[in-house]
């Protein structure tokens, strides 16, 4: 029986198909042309196991660091010196015990583990300077394409681990995926993948944004401390407008006068701005009563209570002739005095600025109330609690003086104008957006390039030592305290002002801490006061306080 072609064909591809599955040639010798047979089935590869997964993010971490110093390489190459060593020490993010990292900034690890920088590499680096501008040329868009790299590396080795957790179901993966996801928001926490690594972290929401279950609470303590603020700015007092006295008139200076309930404003400038100014000095009365927890009878105890406030355009010359003619200062302390002049002292009982007519003047104003308050403050509370052992009684540490004044102008006028120093090359280079604080922000730069003042050195430093590093130390450390729990703030504060910082970080704090107490000393020699306050608890605690005002800062606010 002939085969019709089509029928041949079939058979043809059959035969085909049995040689191909049975023979190792496909080749069939038919006078037909050879058909090429299926390609076997590839072999499985071996499933990744968390451990593959490990090594991979090990690698991860490497390439981050070195992406870094490619950056690093960049700013110095464009005139960015200090810029360029900042951007270098993020490299400790991702490797903090790589050797020629910490060989470079001048590291050494101590007897207890911990790396170290000795002061002459700090001051080494604290010396360098940019050249040119960062933020107005092509930095601000390198360094966001380097975040952007780096959290995409972490965000693929997320959807990895989510992916084989899904399919295998092993545990194992979850851990690997959260930890790869918190990565990404370290490396960009504002950049395109920050919203997936929320979401995959069950982050919730709050005022609209996502954010992490560790800055919840301190942004809800942040938000109502702000709030608290504009309502007290908002409260108005009656005033009264008299005449000028004391030293103004007394200069020949003409002015205008007001009183308040408790404060009396002499000033150069107009009747308003003079009104304005009363109303400001019992809105800061107000909100440090109310903030602090301080009693309302610290109101009449203040040891200040008139403020003269000179117009800035008077400059040095209005200057001399108010504290020679008014306060009857002798011409060469007038002369030194004027050489050094820091924006406000006091003379005579009466405490005296100079200003624009505009909001420096309220900052001024705000911030000599909050140094009276404080004072009066300390006194009250040492007849609360008594003397303590190692205390420095009847003196006001000045970082507490000072960061009342700072955190009471900030929240009720958005200002901090009334400082003194400079803030450092951070300082130059940190650009606060909208609605950002922008001494917070310095203050996390100070961490970020392990330049920090830490708590055991901030609380021994006098007025004139207060520099910028200290200066928003101290500020940021009371918003962290009081976001933290505001009524144990409150508690910390009280017993500063009356037994000192050491004492009051190891009585309020050391149980949330985890800090040993010291044993009670039974002598108050004076050798005992001055080495109290140096033992190992004291030191240890104020040590580790530093560490959760340091990860709150880098948690919680993004640079």
């Amino acid at each position: 029986m002939r085969l019709t072609t089509l029928a041949l064909a079939s058979a043809l591809a059959l035969a085909v198909t049995s040689v191909a599955a049975h023979a190792p040639s496909p080749a069939l010798a038919l006078g037909v042309a050879s058909v090429q047979a299926p390609a076997p089935f590839a072999a499985v590869a071996p499933e990744e196991t968390p451990a593959d997964w490990e090594k991979k993010y090990d690698r991860t971490l490497t390439n981050s660091m070195k992406e870094y110093g490619k950056l690093a390489k960049w700013c110095n190459k464009n005139h960015l010196e200090w810029t360029s060593d900042y951007v270098k020490r993020r490299g400790f993010i991702y490797l903090p015990d790589d050797g020629d990292l910490r060989e470079y900034f001048g590291y050494e690890k101590g007897p207890d583990g911990r790396w170290m920088q000795h002061e002459s590499a700090k001051d080494k680096f604290r010396a360098k300077v940019d050249e040119d501008d960062p933020n107005s040329g092509k930095y601000p868009k390198n360094v966001s394409k380097a975040q952007g790299k780096i959290a995409g590396w972490f965000r693929g080795l997320a959807n990895k681990a989510q992916k084989l957790g899904d399919e295998t179901g092993d545990a194992a993966w979850a851990p690997l995926a959260k930890r790869a996801w918190e990565r990404v928001l370290e490396a960009d926490p504002e950049g395109k993948y920050a919203s997936a690594a929320h979401k995959s972290l069950d982050h919730p929401k709050y005022g609209g944004e996502y954010v992490s279950p560790f800055a919840l609470k301190f942004l809800k303590e942040r938000k109502a401390r702000k709030q608290a603020g504009e309502e007290i700015a908002a409260r108005t007092f009656e005033i009264s407008q008299i005449p000028a006295d004391g030293f103004i008139p007394d200069a020949g200076i003409t002015g205008v006068g007001s009183k308040s309930t408790h404060m009396v404003i002499n000033t150069a400038h107009d009747q308003a701005v003079s009104d304005r100014l009363a109303q400001w000095s019992e809105r800061a009365l107000d909100d440090i009563v109310e903030r602090y927890g301080f009693p309302e009878a610290m109101k009449e105890r203040l040891p200040t209570r008139k403020f003269d406030v000179l117009t800035q355009e008077a400059g040095k010359d209005g200057l001399r002739k108010y504290l020679e003619k008014g306060a009857k200062w002798p011409t060469a302390r007038v002369t030194k005095f004027i050489e050094y002049f820091g924006g406000g002292t006091a003379a005579g009982g009466i405490r005296f600025t100079m200003s624009s007519p505009g909001v420096d003047a309220d900052d001024g104003v705000i911030h000599q109330v909050g140094h009276a308050a404080s004072i009066a403050a300390m006194q009250m509370a040492l007849s609360d609690l008594g003397n303590r052992i190692g205390s420095n009684t009847g003196q006001i540490e000045s970082w507490l003086q000072e960061s009342v004044a700072y955190d009471c102008t900030r929240r009720l006028t958005g200002t901090t104008l009334t400082t003194c120093g400079a803030f450092g090359k951070y300082g130059q280079t940190t650009v606060a957006k909208p609605g950002q604080d922008l001494w917070i922000l310095l203050a996390r730069r100070q961490v970020e390039i392990d330049d920090d003042v830490p708590l055991s050195q901030l609380w021994r430093k006098g007025i004139n030592d207060l520099r910028g590093p200290e200066t928003v130390k101290g500020y940021a450390l009371v918003q962290f305290l009081f976001e933290n729990d505001s009524a144990t703030a409150q508690k910390f504060l009280w017993h500063a002002l009356a037994h000192g910082t050491p004492a009051a970080v190891v009585d309020v704090y050391s149980d949330w801490l985890g800090t040993p107490r010291p044993e009670e000393e039974d002598a108050d020699t004076e050798s005992v006061r001055q080495g109290t306050f140096s033992q190992p608890e004291y030191q240890n605690a104020m040590a580790e306080l530093d560490e959760r005002y340091r990860e709150w800062l880098m948690k919680t606010y993004h640079n």
